[in-house]
């Protein structure tokens, strides 16, 4: 079983991360609620997910296990199915470093320091340190270190 930090950091790439104040308070609420981690994958990787902040943003952990617990009266077999149709990889390891093939991980809104706040919120989860230097010409220069 992965920490609440580690599942939050493996799921982060979910199309509605971005519209939560705190997806580790989402892992936490379904954590709680007795999901494992296949099935949280599965739900916070869902349209369900979605659907529960109701376009408002940020939306908040009580709003995604409102909707769950909702959901879930209406549709006793969602998480199942749910999970059947979402990968899950059992064997990955927080020695991984992280390779996406997947189009939503930087979304088409993003900024250049939203995508640069990705980038190191990802190396300091795998204990590494970016730093940015401003050159000339409007150019940077990226250094990664070990912390």
């Amino acid at each position: 079983m992965l920490s609440i930090k580690e599942l939050a950091y493996e799921t982060s790439d979910a199309y509605s991360a971005r519209e939560y104040s705190s997806w580790e308070a989402c892992v936490r609420v379904l954590r709680k609620d007795g999901y494992n981690d296949q099935e949280i994958n599965a739900i916070l990787r869902s349209k369900v997910a979605r659907w529960a902040t109701k376009g408002k943003r940020p939306a908040s952990s009580v709003d995604l296990i409102t909707y769950v617990r909702d959901y879930k009266l209406r549709c006793p077999n969602f998480v199942k199915e749910l999970v059947d149709e979402t990968p899950w990889d059992e064997d990955s390891s927080e020695d991984d470093l992280p390779v996406s093939g997947s189009c939503d991980t930087f979304m088409k809104y993003d900024t250049p320091n939203d995508i640069l706040e990705k980038v190191a919120k990802a190396l300091e989860f795998h204990g590494l340190n970016l730093s940015i230097s401003d050159m000339s010409g409007g150019k940077k220069m990226f250094v990664i270190r070990k912390v």
